[in-house]
């Protein structure tokens, strides 16, 4: 059985969740192992046995947390022996707004996993479309389409809970991911 890691950082919660629910999605055809972003990067051979990697970040002033970033510059000595070459790699983030700069976070993610050589997943949910998504019953509510991207703030600030589309989405994102890291293995 092929291997999933997901590491994630997040302040408010949201992270951790939807990191939860893309776990739950890829636990179908996948062992999974969640990881916070600082306990991981003092420790980077458990990662070593992972056929896929999904990075998760909220996404602040338009990039990954310090959290992530830490994480990020930890790999260096990876990067240099090129430890990940060919690796299954995705990202989410989640923003307070619709955009949020998420597409920032996200081809930040996308450059950093391709400066380590692995092969990029994203998206395959088409947009709130009828005739694309009826049978599927789940859309890609932001039209994100490098990685998964959720808004997790309702009018002037208010938390909120994810709803059961965004749900469906994240598992279907991780079962997305998984599926793909077997094909290729």
């Amino acid at each position: 059985m092929i291997k999933v890691a997901i590491i994630h950082h997040g302040d408010y919660g949201y992270t951790k969740a939807i990191a939860e629910y893309i776990a739950h999605g890829a636990k179908e055809t996948a062992n999974v192992e969640l990881y916070q972003a600082s306990e991981i990067e003092k420790d980077l051979s458990a990662l070593e046995e992972a056929d896929a990697i999904i990075f998760g970040s909220p996404t602040y002033f338009g990039s990954v947390s310090a959290e992530v970033k830490s994480f990020m510059d930890s790999t260096s000595q990876l990067w240099l022996k090129q430890g990940w070459k060919d690796k299954v790699a995705a990202a989410f983030t989640c923003a307070n707004s619709p955009s949020g700069d998420q597409m920032s976070t996200l081809m930040q993610l996308f450059i950093f996993a391709s400066q380590h050589s692995m092969i990029w997943v994203g998206s395959d949910l088409m947009p709130k479309m009828k005739e694309y998504n009826e049978d599927l019953k789940v859309y890609n509510k932001l039209g994100s389409w490098v990685g998964f991207g959720l808004a997790v703030r309702g009018e002037q600030g208010e938390r909120i809970e994810l709803e059961e589309i965004d749900i469906k989405a994240a598992k279907h994102f991780g079962k997305r991911i998984a599926k793909v890291a077997k094909k290729l293995k």
